[in-house]
């Protein structure tokens, strides 16, 4: 090693390196490059280890460390399983280095006389030849790293739950990952396999993972609450292919950029991502009908106002029908926010709290029912903030007036006796030859500051 330095110096090694990493008494030199040498014997144990060496000045200053990192210098052993069952007795017959390599065929005695024998290990299965492995194989496993066999088709059942292992490498020949396979283990790095076909309930629920998370195209199902309660410093994407989003499926999960539902989504479970957090937009694909109760629900910490999250934009699917109850109550999105056309239904509470829309509420063609409080303020929760929401102007474009209910638009707290509906001090426009219609429509002649024809707004 040679080291530029103009000052004075002692090496020291740490005290547990010094039966293996010695200084060379040749190796200081009077020139102003030094080239300090040292021998490092063999490492006779079965793991990692690291010496860390220091350079101090005369002031005892430490001026430079030095780590050195040596692999184990046991070679892995090899065990076959000719008749399953037996893997037991071969692995307690021997000393066992740091990382063992089986083969053959095993069962379920066999895996769990793995989880006897694996702390702190590397284990090997690509040799084995099963296409399954047992339910909860793994779990609560301390092994430093499994990897898998080649031709394994699903991951079962709570196979790795609370497991240790920081990093997993899942074989593309997986289709199906089991509910609660991964549930709350401590991986930090997440590949999918392209083929994996289904997601089960909890698969990756509780995880903190490094990067991004891509679900492959080929996945069609993500089961409930599959990823509930991860985090990832990355981005999401869900693929093209899937039809479901179970319940509670993303609920309470942390990443960056945007949120993107594909349009071969068909079905999505209630609260699928209550209280998610992301950065960026939110686009509905256009094969959902319904968007459920708590579907985008968040929870009210703060105003919505003030969120460090949600920055971007909603769009809706085109093909939507339905919003449920409190679909995306207290949702930070900005901008203006556009019913699809389709649309017949705002159920309560669907919007309310969303302050941070600042442009036009656009009412789609179909729209014929707006629920209590769908797109009311709540200053019960947010004493500083308005019981109504933002929007500069609202169009509505159905030829009949959407029937809403009392304090549709805000006007009343919810703890309170109820107050008249509020005055909401924006222009509505209206197709002009209904506009009679709308000025005597209960709750819309309430509200507006004045109706304008659609026909008249600058294109």
């Amino acid at each position: 090693m040679e080291l530029e330095t103009n000052i004075e110096y002692e090496v020291e090694i740490s005290e547990e390196a010094k039966s293996w990493v010695e200084l060379m008494p040749d190796s200081r030199a009077t020139f102003r490059t030094d080239r300090i040498s040292f021998m490092v014997r063999p490492n006779p144990t079965g793991k990692e280890r690291v010496a860390i060496i220091e350079m101090i000045d005369k002031q005892g200053i430490s001026s430079e460390k030095i780590a050195i990192f040596q692999s184990s210098g046991v070679l892995p052993k090899t065990f076959h399983v000719s008749t399953p069952g037996t893997l037991g007795q071969l692995l307690a017959e021997q000393e066992l280095p740091h990382e063992l390599i089986i083969s053959g065929s095993l069962n379920e005695s066999d895996y769990a006389s793995l989880k006897d024998y694996s702390t702190g290990k590397i284990l090997d299965l690509t040799g084995v030849t099963d296409t399954s492995i047992p339910e909860a194989a793994f779990q609560g496993s301390t092994a430093s790293y499994v990897y898998l066999p080649l031709g394994l088709t699903e991951i079962p059942k709570n196979a790795f739950r609370e497991s240790t292992m920081t990093t997993i490498d899942i074989p593309e020949s997986v289709t199906c990952i089991g509910a609660y396979a991964f549930h709350r283990s401590k991986i930090t790095s997440l590949a999918l396999p392209e083929n994996l076909g289904r997601i089960e309930a909890g698969a990756f629920a509780g995880l903190n993972i490094q990067g991004n998370l891509v679900i492959p195209d080929a996945t069609t199902f993500i089961g409930s609450t599959a990823f509930c309660g991860s985090t990832f410093d990355g981005t999401l994407s869900i693929g093209e292919g899937v039809k479901k989003i179970g319940t509670g499926a993303f609920a309470d999960i942390k990443f960056t950029g945007d949120l993107i539902i594909p349009d071969a989504v068909q079905v999505m479970g209630e609260k699928a991502f209550h209280n998610a957090i992301f950065t960026g937009s939110l686009k509905i694909g256009n094969g959902l009908t319904v968007i459920p109760k708590d579907a985008f629900l968040m929870q009210p910490g703060k105003s919505p106002r003030d969120y460090p999250f949600m920055r971007g934009t909603l769009t809706i699917g085109e093909n939507v029908t339905r919003i449920e109850e409190r679909a995306f109550e207290y949702c930070g999105f900005t901008g203006d926010l556009i019913i699809p056309d389709k649309v017949e239904t705002i159920n309560q509470y669907a919007f309310r709290s969303c302050y941070r829309f600042s442009g036009k509420l656009i009412l789609g063609e179909k729209v014929s029912y707006i629920e209590k409080h769908a797109f009311a303020g709540n200053d019960q929760i947010f004493p500083t903030e308005s019981m109504k929401l933002s929007f500069e102007e609202i169009h509505c474009k159905g030829v009949r007036p959407p029937m809403m209910t009392k304090y549709a638009f805000g006007g009343s707290r919810i703890s309170e006796e109820p107050v008249e509906d509020i005055f909401l001090n924006v222009p509505i426009y209206v197709p002009y030859y209904t506009m009679d219609l709308y000025k005597e429509a209960i709750g819309w002649k309430t509200i507006a500051s004045e109706f304008k024809s659609l026909e008249s707004y600058p294109k």
